[in-house]
């Protein structure tokens, strides 16, 4: 059989790994986010199951003459819609179209719905209805110059909605778009390793739920209860049936394996949304959310190196953007404090911001979160100091050095409050409180996040 998957935008490499592994063959890649692939329904299910950055899951029925609005509702009309639904049931019709002859979308999917209504109420005397949010068969038209494409939307929704974000913190990532930033990461491979994953702005929880499904072999449509081919006349129930309970059996094997997986949010009604959408996954015991600020994110010393993925504020307008400096430059300097050797990940739809982190990235990629073009950024986290010297564990963990570490922290919290209030870039940090510390501590954010340190001659 052939079939078209679509995906969201930047994310072809990863459709056609994803069409691979669940035996899609004959794969080819269009100038658009789509594929066509050849397979078994078991592949179209197994997509429509186990596909994390897929849209949907097309099966085209038939080509048909679209010069006209006429001559597209008599094509249509002859087509047997009999053996794909009951004349009793309901149905939906979405249109997209490129250059086409008929010039309004919404107009074409109208008289597509109207051919296949008329052809029941004339041979059966009985008129299928309209559900355009759960319809026995969703069907698509692909409008291109004078002709279009029909097919049976199998995913009937997007994939993207799992099933189990109801509540939604202010502008989520749609699953599927933290799913592909999770696998361009390298998530997979560090939670093999039993690397544990972080997200200290995690919002409603979409990356911590997504990471989950993706190191415990989780299918994510197995919370959903509503597929496209369920009530479809060509839909093989036992076969379906088969494929719920080999995910229901991986699923519970891969949960003993899973890695700690840690969230942090100083928002309390965001924070509330995460612990619902844990909840309606069933990962109440394997996720941990807790509501904490930013700074106080620490040393994980008991843990492997792992990853770090954070999807921060991006800022509409130049007021914001200027008090998002110091949060890009905090998320920079926690990860060097806290997590050196690990990997992070980024994702912003303001680049310029990204500046402020201090780190180089290794590999910028660019998504779309919806029309928005965003980059995503990796960074190796460094183990070193920056004259390539390893930091003395000893002398890190000095009284003294805890002591000054301590007033930096402190400093930093009160005069970066006041420095983001009025709009200050570059200021003194600390100027040789502590005896033992006879030095100047200045801070400059331009492109980079700079820390000047002058040493005073010391005291007597």
């Amino acid at each position: 059989m052939k079939f078209y998957a679509s995906a969201p935008r930047g994310m072809t490499e990863l459709l056609v790994e994803e069409l691979k592994l669940h035996g899609a063959q004959k794969i080819q890649t269009g100038g658009g986010s789509g594929a066509t692939f050849e397979g078994t329904l078991e592949t179209a299910y197994r997509l429509c199951l186990w596909g994390r950055i897929l849209n949907r899951v097309l099966l085209p029925i038939t080509t048909v003459r679209a010069a006209t609005p006429e001559i597209l509702y008599d094509e249509v009309k002859t087509i047997r819609w009999e053996r794909h639904m009951k004349s009793s049931g309901t149905l939906a019709v979405d249109c997209s179209a490129v250059d086409s002859a008929i010039g309004h979308s919404k107009y074409a999917a109208l008289k597509v719905k109207d051919a296949i209504v008329d052809r029941f109420r004339d041979q059966f005397g009985e008129r299928p209805s309209v559900d355009t949010e759960m319809p026995d068969i969703r069907v698509a038209l692909q409008l291109r110059g004078d002709s279009g494409r029909l097919s049976l939307d199998l995913s009937g929704q997007s994939l993207h909605r799992r099933g189990y974000r109801i509540e939604g913190a202010h502008a989520p990532l749609k699953e599927n778009l933290a799913a592909a930033i999770l696998e361009f990461a390298g998530w997979k491979e560090i939670a093999q390793r039993g690397g544990p994953l972080i997200d200290p702005m995690c919002g409603s929880g979409t990356f911590l739920i997504e990471g989950a499904l993706i190191a415990a072999d989780i299918a994510p449509g197995l919370y959903r209860d509503y597929f496209g081919f369920l009530y479809w006349k060509g839909h093989d129930e036992e076969l379906w049936q088969r494929l719920l309970a080999e995910a229901r059996e991986r699923r519970e094997e891969g949960l003993k394996k899973l890695p700690p997986i840690i969230g942090f949010d100083q928002d309390y009604s965001a924070l509330s949304a995460a612990k619902g959408n844990i909840a309606r996954v069933g990962l109440v015991e394997q996720i941990t959310v807790e509501e904490r600020a930013l700074d106080s994110l620490q040393a994980l010393p008991d843990l492997p190196r792992g990853l770090l993925v954070v999807n921060p504020p991006y800022g509409e307008r130049l007021g914001e953007v200027n008090e998002l400096k110091s949060l890009y430059a905090q998320i920079g300097e926690r990860l060097q404090t806290a997590l050196p050797g690990w990997q992070a990940a980024l994702f912003t739809g303001n680049p310029e911001l990204a500046a402020y982190v201090g780190l180089r990235s290794d590999k910028l990629l660019t998504l779309f979160n919806g029309p928005l073009e965003c980059q995503l950024f990796r960074y190796n986290v460094p183990e070193e100091t920056a004259q390539g010297e390893t930091i003395n564990p000893a002398l890190a963990d000095s009284e003294g050095a805890q002591m000054f570490a301590n007033r930096l922290r402190k400093n930093l919290k009160n005069l970066g409050k006041w420095a983001q209030r009025e709009g200050i870039d570059c200021y003194r940090l600390y100027d040789a409180d502590l005896p033992e510390y006879a030095v100047a501590v200045d801070l400059y954010r331009g492109e980079k996040l700079w820390v000047h340190v002058q040493e005073y001659e010391a005291p007597k």
